[in-house]
């Protein structure tokens, strides 16, 4: 990658068309040439080329890589991977599987560190300060790095639909939320990522016995959501540890960390706590075909 970015640096600062920039990439740095498309729009993702009106161009950013990241022993590029989210899901894993030490650095047992993120690892390896031994220590700069939640959204096609964007939107914020509230994010495991079938997305295990977090999401303000029969049941089986974070207003065309900030200023997410509870007084009407849910009095959002 570092080569590829050498040699588009080479291009005038129009560019070259794609197809020829493939070409000339592929005679310069060798390898597979069906690769070379698939590594420039990984470039293109870390901010460190253009692919626009069929043109292939550096970047600032770019150049960058490609004149100095030698002399810093791929830090440079491997901070753009890690910055850009082509990492994010190891990054969550590690963050989640560590530990941060007093001074901010985060530690994860070798073992699970290799099992969980074995590419991230080796990028890791790139900074002199990262220690792999019994344990794998990533300093604290590098660890804040890994930490910046908005680089764990989900991708999703242009095909999915428009429910699945808004509700990865309010697990993501929700995820956030609670990690800025106990400051360890360790602490705070995403587990829908890997298990959709616990009837919840988020745990704190920070308290014991832990938290357990059901996230809704929607782009209106009334609130209405629908549980899952799993939900349902593990609502009632874990009545004092499971509550539902509702995140309604959500807009995908702004960034999510802009996105999140207006929500929080809106009093997002209403928790609700106690379902079977809530449903008794009245505050939550619930059709119990398909556990609609819906909250006539919209005042109503906690305990």
């Amino acid at each position: 990658m570092h080569a590829i970015t050498r040699a588009v640096s080479k291009f005038p600062p129009a560019g070259l068309a794609l197809d020829k920039a493939i070409r000339v990439i592929w005679t310069s740095c060798g390898g597979p040439l069906e690769e070379v498309a698939a590594l420039l729009e990984t470039l293109a993702g870390c901010d460190l080329v253009t692919l626009r009106d069929g043109r292939v161009r550096i970047t600032k950013s770019g150049r960058l890589v490609a004149t100095q990241d030698h002399q810093q022993g791929g830090r440079l590029l491997g901070l753009s991977l890690i910055r850009s989210g082509h990492f994010a899901e190891q990054a969550r894993l590690l963050t989640e599987a560590g530990s941060l030490d007093s001074d901010g650095s985060l530690r994860c047992p070798r073992g699970q560190a290799l099992k969980l993120a074995p590419q991230l690892v080796g990028i890791l390896r790139r900074w002199p300060a990262t220690i792999v031994a019994s344990d794998v220590l990533v300093p604290a700069d590098i660890a804040k790095e890994l930490g910046d939640v908005w680089v764990f959204e989900p991708s999703r096609s242009r095909e999915e639909s428009l429910r699945l964007k808004v509700g990865d939107r309010a697990e993501l914020y929700t995820y956030q939320l609670e990690r800025l509230r106990r400051g360890d994010a360790s602490s705070i495991r995403w587990v829908s990522r890997e298990n959709q079938n616990l009837g919840y997305d988020v745990e704190d295990v920070s308290e014991s016995p832990s938290r357990l977090i059901e996230v809704k999401g929607s782009g209106g303000a009334p609130v209405r959501f629908f549980l899952s029969v799993n939900e349902w049941r593990v609502a009632h089986l874990e009545a004092r540890r499971f509550e539902i974070h509702y995140w309604g207003e959500i807009d995908l065309n702004l960034t999510p960390q802009k996105d999140f900030d207006r929500l929080r200023g809106r009093g997002f997410p209403l928790v609700f706590r106690n379902l079977e509870r809530l449903v008794g007084l009245g505050h939550l009407a619930v059709e119990i075909e398909s556990f609609d849910v819906t909250a006539p009095d919209q005042t109503t959002s906690t305990t």
